[in-house]
């Protein structure tokens, strides 16, 4: 799987370079756990790009200033989790919606997989996912778990804010 991996980590950089990458609260959680940093994401505003499949998504995700927690990018736009060999992340630490990637989503179900990343391409795209450890049910499972935690989320900042 770690080859496999390597080979669609650095394929194109659809998902790990030059893209922002929202983080749940729990995300933060298990990556500062895993790896005693917390300097790995920052507050952004949301361009119209990431808004994503479901029409909800940026009022789901955003704060009340419009801003919310993405991963930091290196100079060159590189997540700086990535290595030559992939993610250095262990995959049940990694955010969700780099679990989920390349599918897209909204909060109900998986709809496609995303057309910009060359795994869309590829005739045999389900024996992939599947041999990268992206099967259909864990990633049907990691949609609910982004949505349990961003609505988590939610409901914390209004209590705040009352």
């Amino acid at each position: 799987m770690s080859s496999a991996f390597s080979t669609c980590a650095k394929c194109g950089g659809a998902c790990c370079k030059n893209g922002e990458t929202y983080l749940t609260g729990g995300d933060v959680e298990r990556i500062t756990g895993h790896t005693g940093r917390s300097d790995f994401h920052v507050m952004k505003t949301m361009g119209p790009r990431y808004a994503g499949c479901d029409p909800a998504w940026t009022e789901l995700v955003c704060g009340h200033d419009g801003h919310r927690r993405v991963l930091h990018r290196s100079d060159d736009g590189e997540c700086t989790f990535l290595a030559e060999t992939g993610c250095v992340l262990p995959l049940d630490v990694r955010p969700l919606l780099c679990r989920i990637y390349p599918y897209e989503f909204d909060g109900a179900k998986l709809l496609a997989t995303e057309p910009l990343c060359p795994i869309s391409r590829l005739p045999d795209r389900a024996s992939v996912l599947v041999g990268l450890g992206m099967p259909p049910e864990s990633v049907r499972q990691w949609r609910r778990d982004l949505y349990a935690e961003i609505s988590r989320e939610k409901v914390a900042a209004a209590a705040h804010r009352s």
